[in-house]
């Protein structure tokens, strides 16, 4: 079974059904987890990065309102196994301000932080993310 972390940027894809936002290889491992081959844990903070954008009106959901759009862009968690929640720990909360050099970001920070606790690379399309190397990244 393959294990990985979603960058927020990449969830808000999924939940959009925005497949051409993601690489071939990214695709495959959509395609395994829904044949029960690959598990995606998505982040608690990518929640709050998420309800920020829709809040502050950067990410919509065309015809919805806010508080329904909030509720759509949690469906995949909701309702797929595939998809599993990755609580923010009090020990990745403790180690993502160091990667304040290379990623200026605080959710990045974060979302970095709990991957690298959990022992699982990342998938997201962020450069800065997968140049700054301090966690293992896929796309």
């Amino acid at each position: 079974m393959k294990l990985f972390v979603l960058d927020t940027n990449a969830y808000i894809a999924y939940s959009l059904g925005n497949r051409k936002f993601f690489s071939k290889l990214i695709i495959r491992f959509i395609e395994m987890a829904e044949s029960g081959e690959c598990i995606f844990y998505v982040p608690a903070v990518s929640f709050w990065e998420i309800a920020r954008k829709v809040l502050i009106g950067k990410l919509k959901f065309k015809g919805l309102a806010p508080e329904d759009t909030l509720k759509q862009i949690q469906k995949p968690l909701d309702t797929s196994e595939y998809f599993r929640d990755l609580p923010l720990t009090r020990k990745a909360a403790s180690i993502a301000p160091i990667f304040a050099n290379k990623l200026q970001d605080p959710f990045d920070q974060l979302i970095v932080a709990s991957a690298i606790e959990g022992n699982l690379p990342l998938i997201t399309k962020d450069r800065t993310i997968q140049e700054s190397k301090l966690v293992r990244t896929v796309w």
